[in-house]
């Protein structure tokens, strides 16, 4: 028995044409859709191209004004900077003189204190040795009226004699121009006795006596025992007493010594029967000194 022909492998014929037909048409497609994509693609590279390009000349641009502006900024830094530097060496240049002439200005001060100096010190020199000289200087006083005559050193002045008369009641007061602690008097015997006068100091006084080998200390009211401190010979024979408080013992008739040294002598003199000094400072006027000075006494 013949076979019949199976209508249904014709179906089969055509889908796999179609199924062809649709490969190549999706191959087709794909090709095309790739070409698309690099056309694409390249148009999108062309609109970065001028982007890049743009960013790129703004970079150029800002880093040449930056350069022109610091290239600027460096000139104008070095502009101040030479110029502080000129202004700094003017003022150290200013400076400078300024010390200097400090400097001279102190030199020629120190140069004026040394030389002051060595004047100062040639004066003073000078000064010693005059005042040296002047220690051992003496110088001579005399009086006739009074009759004495003696040296003293130099250093004490010029003496001043005055004598006073009031009514017979005579005084006479030596003082010395630079040493007006040492002074030297008496009186008559009849002064202080019409009571205008009064006789507390202790040169108001007549000299001293002597009897049965006791020294006196004679004024015009009284005559007071005294013990010398020292006695001192004269060179025509007679004698000078030193006394001091403790001449006069414990008793308060000491006619106003007090702390001081004094010096008794007697006169050849018809108003005066006697001169006394006074030292109320030894300081001044050593009693070294004092006694050499009373041992050069004359009585005339």
């Amino acid at each position: 028995m013949d076979q019949q022909p199976n209508n249904n492998s014709i179906p089969v014929k055509i889908k796999k044409k179609t199924a062809v037909k649709k490969s190549r048409a999706a191959g087709k497609k794909k090709k095309i859709t790739k070409e698309s994509y690099v056309k694409k693609q390249a148009l999108s590279d062309d609109n970065i191209k001028p982007a890049k390009r743009g960013l790129l000349a703004t970079v150029m641009a800002v880093i040449t004004v930056a350069a022109i502006v610091g290239i600027g900024i460096f000139v104008w830094q070095k502009e101040v900077i030479k110029k502080n530097v000129g202004e700094v060496k003017k003022e150290a240049d200013s400076s400078k003189i300024d010390f200097e002439n400090r400097l001279l200005n102190l030199k020629d001060k120190l140069t004026g204190v040394e030389s002051e100096n060595t004047e100062l010190k040639t004066t003073n020199e000078e000064l010693k040795e005059k005042a040296e000289l002047l220690a051992i200087a003496k110088m001579e006083f005399s009086n006739s009226e009074l009759g004495i005559a003696f040296e003293y050193p130099a250093i004490l002045g010029e003496v001043n004699l005055s004598i006073s008369d009031e009514g017979g009641e005579k005084k006479f007061t030596g003082r010395f121009s630079d040493n007006d602690k040492l002074i030297f008097g008496g009186v008559s015997a009849d002064y202080g006795k019409s009571g205008a006068t009064t006789s507390a100091a202790f040169i108001d006084a007549l000299g001293f006596s002597k009897k049965k080998g006791k020294y006196y200390y004679r004024s015009p009211s009284a005559d007071y025992e005294i013990q010398p401190a020292n006695i001192i010979k004269l060179g025509n024979g007679g004698e000078a007493l030193i006394v001091d408080k403790n001449s006069f013992g414990d008793k308060e008739q000491n006619a106003g010594i007090g702390e001081d040294i004094g010096a008794l002598f007697n006169l050849n003199n018809k108003d005066f029967s006697g001169l006394v000094f006074l030292n109320q400072d030894l300081g001044r006027l050593s009693l070294i000194d004092f006694g050499a000075m009373l041992e050069t006494m004359e009585i005339k």
